[in-house]
Formats: C-alpha cells, sequence, structure tokens
C-alpha cells in the first residue's frame, strides 16, 4: 500500500492464495429434453439437463451465473438454471391450466348445472276416461184405454214372462176382488215384470204362445202399442160367479198401418187356433164350441166361442174401433166396448 498497487489474491495463485472455484454445474430444461426425460423415466416430472459450461455454445440462450457476495459462498459449487425461449416449463403450466379449466367446465356442466338449471318436464295431465252416458230412455207410462185414473188401478208385479205368475198373481187380486165387492163390473190391473211395464206383445205371447212366430203375432207387435190395459171383469151372482180376466191394445198409428180392416180382421183369426184356455183363470172343462160372428153393439162385430150352457166362460176377440179387444166372458166384453167408446 506505501505507493504499491494492491493485488488480488485471488488473481494470482501462485503466491499461495486459495484455489479457484470449481465450474458451477448447469442445469437446463428445454422442450427436446423435457422429451428426453421423460422417455428415460417412463414417466414423472422431467428432469433438467445438466451440462457443462463449455456446452452452453451448443444448446444457447442466455445465462444467469449466480450471484457471488463473499469468497465464502463462491467455495460452494453454484448451480445456474438456463431457461430457453418459450421454454417446456411455461408450456406445461399452460396445458395444466387448459386441462384444469376443461374439468372443472366438464364437471359443472354434469353435476352443477342440474342442479342450478332443472330442466323443465311437461307435466303430463292424468286422462281420465269417460264412459259415454246412455242415452235416457223415459220410463214407460200406462195410459188406460177405460180411462181409469191411477188411483182406480191395481199394479200386480211378477218377476218373469210366465204363464204361471201371470195366473197367480191375476187368481190372488180376483181372489181379493170377491171378498170387498158385490154384484159386477170391472177392476183394472197392470203388471211389471222385472220393474218395468209388461209390454204387449211380450204378454200375449206368453198366454198364447202359438201366436209368438205367426202373422198375427207380428202384426201385434209392429202395429199396436207396447202399452196395454188389463182388466178383470167380477160376478158374485150364483151363475156368473167369479173373475174373468180380458186384455185391450191400441193400433199405433191407423191412419199408416199396412193393413186394410178386413185383412186385419182375417189375420187375426190365428187366434183361434191358439190354446185360448190358457186366458182363463181356472180352465174350461168342456171344449169349446166352434167361433162364431156375433155383434158388439150396434156398430161393432166380434169372434167367439163359448164352453157349453150353465157357465158364462167364452172367449171372445175383436177389433172395436182402434182396439183389440181379447175377453174370457161376453159380459166383460160388453163393458170394456162401453168403456172405451165413452
Amino acid at each position: 500500500m506505501n505507493g504499491e498497487q494492491q493485488k488480488n489474491p485471488l488473481q494470482d495463485s501462485s503466491q499461495g492464495g486459495p484455489p479457484p472455484p470449481p465450474q458451477p454445474e448447469i442445469k437446463m430444461r428445454s422442450l427436446e429434453s423435457d422429451i428426453k426425460s421423460v422417455e428415460e423415466t417412463g414417466g414423472g416430472m422431467p428432469e433438467p439437463e445438466i451440462i457443462q459450461p463449455s456446452e452452453i455454445d451448443d444448446v444457447g440462450g442466455p445465462i444467469t451465473p449466480p450471484e457471488t457476495t463473499s469468497p465464502n459462498e463462491l467455495s460452494a459449487p453454484g448451480v445456474v438454471e438456463v431457461e430457453t425461449k418459450g421454454g417446456a416449463r411455461r408450456w406445461l403450466i399452460w396445458l395444466l391450466v387448459i386441462a384444469l379449466v376443461i374439468g372443472v367446465t366438464f364437471l359443472g356442466y354434469k353435476y352443477a348445472g342440474p342442479l342450478l338449471f332443472p330442466e323443465e318436464t311437461a307435466t303430463e295431465e292424468p286422462v281420465t276416461e269417460t264412459t259415454p252416458e246412455e242415452p235416457v230412455v223415459p220410463a214407460a207410462t200406462h195410459v188406460s184405454a177405460l180411462g181409469n185414473s191411477t188411483d182406480n188401478i191395481t199394479p200386480l208385479s211378477i218377476n218373469d214372462y210366465s204363464l204361471v205368475a201371470i195366473l197367480t198373481a191375476l187368481q190372488n187380486e180376483g181372489s181379493n176382488i170377491l171378498a170387498n165387492n158385490a154384484g159386477e163390473g170391472l177392476r183394472e190391473v197392470t203388471f211389471s215384470v222385472a220393474g218395468n211395464l209388461a209390454t204387449s206383445h211380450d204378454f200375449l205371447t206368453t198366454v198364447l204362445p202359438e201366436l209368438k212366430d205367426s202373422d198375427a203375432g207380428n202384426m201385434i207387435k209392429d202395429s199396436f202399442e207396447k202399452d196395454f190395459t188389463s182388466f178383470l171383469y167380477y160376478n158374485t151372482s150364483k151363475i156368473g160367479y167369479g173373475t174373468w180376466p180380458g186384455y185391450i191394445v191400441k193400433l199405433k198409428n191407423p191412419e199408416s198401418i199396412d193393413y186394410d180392416y178386413a185383412s186385419m180382421k182375417k189375420i187375426l183369426e190365428e187366434i183361434e187356433g191358439a190354446s185360448i184356455k190358457n186366458v182363463f183363470l181356472t180352465p174350461p172343462v168342456t171344449d169349446p164350441s166352434a167361433f162364431k160372428t156375433g155383434p158388439i153393439g150396434d156398430d161393432n162385430t166380434s169372434r167367439y166361442a163359448s164352453f157349453g150352457s150353465g157357465t158364462i166362460a167364452s172367449f171372445n176377440y175383436g177389433l172395436i174401433g182402434d182396439y183389440l179387444v181379447i175377453s174370457t166372458t161376453y159380459k166383460g166384453l160388453l163393458q170394456a166396448t162401453e168403456l172405451i167408446n165413452k
């Protein structure tokens, strides 16, 4: 220092100073080195490539030497990382970020999406099957051919169309009439079968079954009303004692029927071949006589068959105006005709 320039002991190792530090170990990563590392290790995080400073020119890129603040720090081997332009680390980070964004987006769409934006499902209204309503058929009502009101008509009920059921109901009502009346007269009754008014065709073809498939039966079915009037003629005298049934059926529309009056009378003669004894409450013992034509009043006639002297029993039928009248006694036929013509 006395005018002489002080020498740096590190500059001259021949004067007994400390030895120079070893060359620093340089680790460098590049896309090529990362690919090579992955191939050598079989996967995992890429390891940087260790190169010597003399090889820097072959690799290229800036060198960042380690900072030395003191001789002591220089004594330890330094490590210098060489980072290439557009290096693998930046590329890997961006790749991870993109993968993370894609993963989060997929998970959000799959799990969070349905919770935040539930699909609107169309609510199906329950289908109510409606059974078509059957047309309401008005209940059949009875109109008396004798002009009687409901208060003067006795309803009779039977379970089915059978001769036994019909005769039993009439016999029971006949006994009541004879027990509570004197003299003679007519009492009207109606029949209902299983709750419905009996129809003329079904009723008459039950009493006279031969009419069911005959021209007379078909004419009654097609040209006469379903509603009909039933009556019991009663007589408490010694000779004519008993009750005698009869029936009245009206033409539907006399002006539009397919038969003239003479043709209808001819067709109705089929009744004469039927089992006419079925109509009586107590069948006559003797056989009927041949049918004859007899007058009813001044304007009408009937056909009749008698069952001998000593009884008023006779089978009578005829067209009285617009009505077919059947009676098991002539007196009953006369009284019914008088009431119809009123």
